[in-house]
């Protein structure tokens, strides 16, 4: 009798699991037409977006580096510096364009399959979201104790664990039930949680937007007494520089062009960078 009951357990089991399988298969086929129209115009919408706010930002960018390095803004115009900006920038917009996707999609259907299905993707995107955000602010810190303290595999952990929980409070309906007094606790845990985990979403966003070539700490010198600030042409533009105390000193306004064939070059990040 007891073998009995353990195998009905068991078949019941096994069609649960098929019964959110096939839901998730005819969950995804009744929407996919949908999900194609709105990726096909959230598309559009992205490149159109994309190609004008380069031109501004390249143009913006050069502006910058023009008044900074006292140089023709010619130089400037598609630097390495502009292009990393724009596409962590695009990739942040385009994750965040998914999740509302996925949210909107989530939200009129009931069916347990493409809720599963709908946080796992999400899941996924957030982690990748946050751990962008995370190294921006990272790049972006000039004390070497603060860089230790969030650069490690507990920030790593914690944003895994965030990423999930976000995802299942935005997909799922069910929340497991908690007695009191553990379901304050539980809820002051995750508000902190999801508190600390936006923080770090807004904070690495906005540093990358308004990051300029001022908060650049990063250089090659060649001989210690030229520092490289472009490329143009196939040729190398350079500046006198000198290095006094971790601070590098640029001489704003003279530059020459030189071609790469020989000379000691080092790569740095300094503490301070003067242009003057």
């Amino acid at each position: 009798m007891d073998e009995k009951k353990v195998a009905d357990t068991e078949t019941e089991k096994v069609n649960c699991g098929e019964t959110v399988i096939s839901e998730m298969v005819e969950a995804i086929g009744s929407k996919w037409e949908k999900i194609a129209e709105i990726g096909g115009i959230v598309g559009g919408v992205i490149i159109t977006a994309k190609n004008m706010i380069s031109i501004y930002w390249c143009v913006n960018y050069a502006q910058e580096c023009s008044r900074f390095y006292g140089i023709d803004k010619r130089y400037f115009d598609g630097t390495m510096a502009f292009q990393d900006k724009l596409r962590f920038i695009f990739s942040v917009l385009i994750l965040l364009v998914y999740l509302f996707i996925l949210y909107y999609i989530n939200s009129k259907t009931r069916k347990k399959g493409l809720q599963i299905l709908s946080f796992l993707v999400m899941a996924v995107l957030l982690f990748a979201l946050s751990i962008s955000c995370a190294m921006a602010i990272i790049n972006a810190l000039d004390y070497q104790w603060l860089i230790n303290v969030i650069d490690n595999i507990f920030t790593i952990l914690f944003l895994i664990a965030a990423s999930i929980v976000f995802a299942y409070v935005l997909t799922m309906e069910n929340y497991p039930k908690i007695k009191e007094p553990l379901k304050k606790i539980f809820i002051i845990i995750i508000c902190i949680m999801l508190f600390v985990y936006s923080i770090i979403i807004a904070s690495g966003i906005v540093l990358m937007v308004d990051k300029d070539i001022s908060d650049k700490k990063d250089y090659e010198v060649i001989d210690d007494n030229k520092v490289i600030v472009s490329y143009y042409e196939g040729k190398t533009l350079v500046m006198d520089c000198y290095e006094k105390n971790e601070t590098l000193y640029i001489d704003k306004g003279s530059y020459y062009f030189i071609e790469m064939t020989n000379g000691e070059i080092k790569y740095k990040k300094y503490k301070d960078v003067k242009c003057e």
